[in-house]
């Protein structure tokens, strides 16, 4: 990446980390929150937001209580994933190329080191 910074950024918000998160993100990046941004502190620079073209993306996880049950279900139903293929880790940026390009049925598996 050499100083570009980061194509994806996974952030758990907090009221000062998503600014944190934008000057990390490389330009037309994307920042991938966990939860919602708080409503009560505002230390978002959107100037830099705007200039860097960094795509911001917010996923609500859920509850500790639903989290329990999706967890019961899994077990009771016995349910499994779709796994449609596997990389090893040193092939990381083909199976993203993959995962964009080839809209694959099952879930892209990137296998740790």
């Amino acid at each position: 990446m050499a100083g570009r910074g980061a194509e994806h950024v996974v952030a758990a918000i907090g009221p000062t980390t998503l600014e944190q998160s934008i000057k990390a993100t490389a330009i037309e990046g994307q920042i991938t929150t966990i939860g919602w941004l708080p409503t009560d502190v505002s230390t978002i620079n959107y100037a830099a937001l705007n200039m860097s073209l960094t795509k911001l993306r917010v996923i609500f996880a859920g509850s500790r209580a639903q989290f329990s049950a999706m967890n019961r279900a899994i077990t009771q139903n016995q349910l499994k994933p779709v796994i449609g293929r596997i990389f090893p880790f040193e092939e990381a940026k083909t199976a993203y190329r993959y995962y964009e390009e080839a809209q694959p049925f099952g879930k892209v598996i990137i296998r740790g080191l």
